[in-house]
């Protein structure tokens, strides 16, 4: 069991008393309260059959009645557009070509899903590959695509969290001695140190949502570059870049707030506007590039993640940007995506001299519908701050009933962009000001 800060991973093991429900209830975005995000169709979450979801006579599928209603959902909500993205699919087989050793590496995948990424790593030479999943359904489905695929000697596929297993796990996945087996060997040999060269030197995962660590990455890639591969393992993608935009899009603005009909005034409901919370594109039902925008400002880099090294909580609970408008407008949102990368100048020879992209920004996936019904992107809806500083001393009574003013922004202007994060980095919070002196 895997313990990150006093968050315990290993969720049967809590204790079960009524005192502590609380603490384990499921947000609708497959969090755990206080614990890192768990996948879709995992054991260790309350289940419901698909079936049990319908009416009686309502009819379903008997392929589909006794799966995890949440797996069913799941993978008709993004896994299918997510094995359909191509060029996602070619970002990891270039990656991972570049990463495995023909003959020689042993990869290990966190989350197969499907087992493509673990049947590419096979068919690209490498030695051994060790793929998890969390999901029994999803593992014995990626089982068949294996052993459609003749891959069946080369992949083998443990049902579990990842942090939930440990070295000696991987070993027997792997067919070699574990730990506790050479230690015994040893115990009349000068040499008994932990030994790890039989561990996987390839990690290659996918664990990415809307937020580049919206789905818990780091802890997860923490958890077992420090446990469950070699010293130096590579990481396949290596690193990945938050980043974020201010933008005006009139579709956002007309859909976020009560506008006037026939002269009928219905603004005192804009008092409810929520400029505080992230929300994603998808649950506006919308494709951010389809609809017309504006980037008023450079992109801003909210955070740059190196796979390898970083830890949870490594940068800091809040951090300003100063940004220079570049157009004139109203920044009705700030606009969140990600990049991730392998290569390029100044990066270990093994990832190769140019650079692989694979990117959620919404003005390279306008032909690429897959990417966006995956990932799309994430949205926080912006007010000028500093008016309603101004009302709250000019009219301290009347803050609670003032609808928000929009962020009119001139070029050339400058704002100091706050970015609040929670202390496990997964989630994020934009406050915008205009900068001292504008």
């Amino acid at each position: 069991m895997a313990t990150f800060g006093d968050v315990k991973i290993k969720l049967e093991e809590q204790p079960e008393s009524e005192g502590d429900t609380e603490d384990t209830e499921d947000d609708d975005d497959g969090m755990i309260k206080g614990r890192c995000y768990v996948p879709p169709g995992c054991p260790n979450k309350e289940q419901n059959n698909f079936g049990d979801e319908f009416e009686s006579h309502f009819v379903v599928p008997h392929r589909l009645g006794n799966q995890p209603g949440e797996l069913v959902e799941a993978v008709n909500d993004f896994h299918y557009a997510m094995i359909n993205d191509r060029p996602r699919n070619e970002f990891y087989r270039e990656c991972l070509r570049r990463a495995i050793v023909p003959g020689q590496s042993i990869v290990l995948e966190i989350g197969t899903g499907s087992g493509l990424l673990a049947m590419l790593a096979a068919r690209l030479g490498a030695k051994r590959v060790v793929a998890i999943e969390a999901s029994p359904h999803m593992a014995a489905l990626a089982r068949r695509n294996i052993n459609a695929n003749n891959l069946d000697g080369t992949i083998t596929i443990l049902e579990a969290l990842s942090t939930e297993l440990d070295a000696d796990d991987i070993r027997k996945a792997l067919g070699v001695s574990t730990r506790r087996e050479v230690s015994i060997s040893a115990q009349t040999s000068s040499d008994s140190k932990p030994f790890t060269s039989d561990l996987p030197d390839v990690l290659v995962s996918e664990l990415f949502g809307t937020l580049l660590l919206g789905e818990s990455a780091l802890e997860y890639l923490k958890d077992a570059r420090e446990r469950l591969v070699r010293p130096q393992c590579r990481i396949v993608p290596p690193r990945g870049r938050q980043l974020a935009a201010l933008v005006e899009c009139p579709a956002i603005a007309e859909l976020s707030r009560a506008n006037d009909f026939e002269g009928l005034d219905l603004g005192h409901v804009n008092v409810l506007q929520d400029t505080a919370s992230l929300v994603f594109a998808k649950q506006y039902g919308f494709r951010f590039g389809d609809v017309p925008s504006r980037f008023l400002a450079p992109t801003i880099e909210v955070l740059s993640c190196d796979f390898a090294r970083d830890a949870p909580g490594d940068w800091k609970a809040e951090m300003e940007h100063l940004v220079t408008c570049s157009e004139a407008g109203t920044a009705h949102c700030v606009v969140l995506f990600w990049e991730a990368s392998q290569g390029g100048p100044g990066t270990p020879s093994w990832e190769g001299a140019d650079t692989l992209m694979m990117s959620t920004d919404p003005r390279a996936t306008r032909s690429n519908f897959a990417r966006d019904m995956q990932w799309g992107q994430g949205i926080q809806l912006l007010e000028d701050l500093d008016a309603e500083a101004l009302d709250a001393v000019r009219n301290p009574g009347g803050i609670s009933t003032r609808p928000p003013t929009p962020l009119v922004v001139k070029a050339g202007e400058q704002l100091r962009a706050a970015v609040r994060l929670s202390s496990d980095s997964v989630v994020l919070q934009f406050g915008v000001r205009r900068a001292a002196g504008a």
